[in-house]
């Protein structure tokens, strides 16, 4: 009769296990699937980025065109007021 009853416990703890195993592996295939995703949206994020700049930083370049506009038309004028 132990040995039965050993058996049966065997039997059920070999369930458990498998059961175990069987969930760790879904959550673990789940989590690498979400730090895939996360990844992949990183990148996406990043390669944005670097498409579409900062408005700040377009807000400086502007800034930047315009003082160079500026000198140009100025030493433009300069060199017609010589050349007369």
């Amino acid at each position: 009769m132990t040995h039965g009853v050993l058996y049966v416990l065997y039997v059920l703890y070999e369930w458990l296990l498998g059961r175990l195993k069987e969930k760790d592996a879904q959550k673990l295939q789940m989590e690498y699937q979400r730090l895939v995703e996360g990844l992949r949206e990183a990148n996406i994020a990043r390669e944005t980025d670097l498409i579409m700049a900062n408005p700040g930083e377009l807000f400086q370049l502007f800034y930047c065109l315009k003082i160079i506009f500026t000198f140009i038309n100025v030493a433009y004028f300069c060199s017609m007021k010589i050349a007369q």
